[in-house]
Order: C-alpha cells, then sequence, then structure tokens
C-alpha cells in the first residue's frame, strides 16, 4: 500500500513459513522522491473465535442463577400450599358458631393468599431472568463458535527514495577553455551507487550553430572512477564562447539510462602561424 506512481509489488505467498522476500523493480518512469508505504500480511481462513471467555461466563451466570430459581420455585410451593391450608381452615371456621375463630381464619386465609401472590411473582420474575440468562448465553456461544476469517496484517512504515540514476557525477568544471586545432579535455567523476558497478560512456554534443566542435568521447571502466571525454577541436573551431552538451550513458538492471551535464567551453583562435 502507498507504491509510488507505476511501481508495482507481486504478492508473495510464504505458505507455512514465518518469512519471505519480495522485490520491488523501479520502471523507468517511476517518479522520483520518497515514499511512505507499507506491507499488507494476509491471511485467509484463519481459525477465530470471538471473545471466548465471555461465553463461558454467561453460561456460569445462566446455570448459577438456576439455583435461584429453584429456591424460589419452593417457596412458591411452599406459599401456595399454606394458602391452600389457610382456606381450609377458614372452611371449618366458617361452619362453627365462634366469631373470633372466623375473623382469625379470614385473616389468616387474606395473609397467605397475599403471600401466595407474592411467591407467585417471584417465582415468574426468577423464571423470566433465567430464560434472558439462557438467552444472553446462547447468542454468546453462536457468536463463540469458531469461523474462518480473512485477516489482513499491516507492517511498519517503510521509506522508499527513488533516485532518477544510480550516478552521482562530479569533477567537471564549470567552465573550460580551448584552443582551435588541439584536443580539449573535460575531465568527469563518478560515484557509484545502490549497487551499479558497471561501466559509464560519456560524450558531448556540438554547439548549435559552430563548426568545427565535433562529438567527444570518453568512459570509466568498473574499476574506475574518473575519466576525460576527449574533444578533438578542429582548425575551424568556432571561436567564443559556447555551451556544450554533456551525455553520460550506463546500463542498469538491464536498463538503458542517461545522465546529463554541460559545460562552458571558450575556444580562442589559435596563434598565426610563425612567418
Amino acid at each position: 500500500m502507498g507504491l509510488p506512481p507505476n511501481v508495482n509489488l507481486q504478492q508473495v505467498a510464504i505458505g507455512g513459513g514465518n518469512g519471505g522476500e519480495f522485490e520491488i523493480r523501479i520502471p523507468a518512469n517511476a517518479p522520483t522522491g520518497a515514499y511512505s508505504l507499507c506491507l499488507a500480511a494476509a491471511q485467509q481462513g484463519l481459525t477465530y473465535a470471538r471473545n471466548p471467555t465471555s461465553a463461558t461466563r454467561a453460561k456460569e451466570r445462566a446455570d448459577a442463577f438456576a439455583a435461584v430459581v429453584t429456591d424460589t420455585q419452593g417457596k412458591a410451593q411452599a406459599a401456595k400450599q399454606a394458602a391452600q391450608e389457610a382456606a381450609t381452615k377458614l372452611n371449618a371456621a366458617n361452619g362453627a358458631a365462634d366469631e373470633a375463630a372466623k375473623t382469625a381464619a379470614r385473616d389468616a386465609k387474606a395473609a397467605a393468599d397475599m403471600a401466595d401472590q407474592q411467591a407467585q411473582k417471584r417465582l415468574a420474575d426468577a423464571q423470566a431472568e433465567k430464560r434472558r440468562l439462557d438467552q444472553v448465553a446462547e447468542q454468546a456461544r453462536q457468536q463463540s463458535n469458531p469461523k474462518p476469517v480473512n485477516v489482513v496484517h499491516p507492517s511498519n512504515t517503510i521509506t522508499l527514495r527513488i533516485a532518477e540514476h544510480p550516478l552521482k557525477l562530479g569533477g567537471i568544471p564549470a567552465s573550460i577553455a580551448g584552443t582551435q586545432g588541439m584536443p580539449l579535455s573535460i575531465p568527469f567523476t563518478v560515484e557509484r551507487l545502490y549497487g551499479f558497478a558497471g561501466e559509464v560512456t560519456g560524450k558531448s554534443g556540438t554547439p548549435p550553430g559552430t563548426a568545427g566542435i565535433p562529438q567527444g568521447n570518453g568512459k570509466v571502466t568498473p574499476d574506475q572512477t574518473a575519466g576525460m571525454i576527449a574533444v578533438p577541436l578542429a582548425p575551424n573551431a568556432t571561436p567564443g564562447e559556447h555551451e556544450l552538451p554533456l551525455t553520460f550513458s550506463l546500463n542498469f538492471n538491464g536498463q538503458a539510462l542517461t545522465v546529463t551535464a554541460g559545460v562552458r567551453v571558450t575556444v580562442a583562435a589559435a596563434p598565426p602561424a610563425p612567418k
């Protein structure tokens, strides 16, 4: 991600390994500059269980609340039995002549009915809460079931710097002087970069509107760092100041590259021949 324009990166499959290598090929039309990019490692079909601890805890809460339901159910049954017994006693008291006993039985029946209603409501609430906890536990279980997922892992940021050439020119003077009919030598040095270790050839061009300034040539072999471009100035070389274009050629990773420069040449007229 974040590759420079015109630069592509092939996918690398590492299988079950824990590392791999990739190659970035920089085409000749890639713009120069510094770029920040990162790699994206994609893993397909990774078995992933989402928050299984949450599912376990939800199941434990639901199971633990079952004891509350059992206890509440027992109390509700006891309250219903007490209400039934109070109703039986009230029926027996209604058949007697003792008004005080009737009143006491009615009061006991009312209290037992109230207690029964409250106990049944607590039981219904406990059962509803148990159903809710069971539902939550089941949802958590389904969500935590292992599933195959596709995962993308971004790498740390990588800085890629693209230079125009794997070569740094130097030693070329800003100006140089020559004389008609005399050879002109233009010095230059090269600093090879980024693993380049090949030959560099140099040539000079002919300034527009001039005569007698032919193309000059020179080169540095792989074991050299300095060279000369020899320009054989003709006797009729146009005198004066001229901008002399220089071109340096090299082959890097199978790509033909050129580096341009220039030098100001002052051509002096040849001295008159002695009489």
